[in-house]
């Protein structure tokens, strides 16, 4: 006579098959969840990146000061003329960063030869920004207001974000100096 499994071997065979299967979907988890936050912060350092990169592109162009376009800074904003943001369109700009509710802007309003100036535009560079300090070096070392006739040799920004992440400080030294 052939016999065939009870009810309660069953029922302790899926037991211990869902005994077995319980870490192996724990480690599924785990899994998923710590790809998606390394995913997370790759894609932060690429926009941190980028951001730091479109910086030190814009200051480098600065231009020596002119009288409808001088080279001013201070802590928390910089100021100065230089080539247009944008890829692609050629010409000069009066480019404006600042700290804003969180964020890093970068504004820009076109300078015409003839002395006019068109449609000012402004873009977000870096969100979740909880501060910035520009400084810059002159003659007399490291300052945090800048507003001469000439460049300063440096220009420095230090950043800190709202998740309590520091930038490390970079430096930019402007072309035209």
């Amino acid at each position: 006579m052939s016999r065939g499994f009870t009810l309660l071997e069953l029922l302790v065979a899926m037991l211990l098959l869902g005994l077995l299967t319980l870490p192996l979907f724990g480690s599924l988890r785990l899994g998923a969840r710590t790809w998606s936050a390394a995913e997370a912060g790759a894609a932060r350092v690429e926009r941190l990146m980028a951001g730091q990169e479109a910086l030190r592109r814009q200051i480098a162009t600065a231009l020596p000061r002119r009288d409808d376009a001088p080279f001013e800074g201070t802590a928390r904003t910089l100021s100065f003329a230089g080539h247009m943001p944008m890829a692609g369109v050629p010409g000069w700009a009066m480019v404006r960063l600042r700290h804003d509710g969180g964020r890093l802007l970068l504004a820009w309003q076109p300078l015409y030869p003839d002395g006019s100036r068109g449609d000012s535009a402004e873009t977000p560079l870096l969100d979740d920004v909880a501060d910035v300090a520009f400084s810059y070096l002159g003659d007399e070392g490291w300052r945090s207001e800048w507003s001469g006739r000439d460049l300063p040799a440096l220009v420095r920004l230090e950043a800190s974000f709202t998740d309590g992440a520091r930038w490390p400080p970079f430096v930019v030294r402007p072309a035209a100096r």
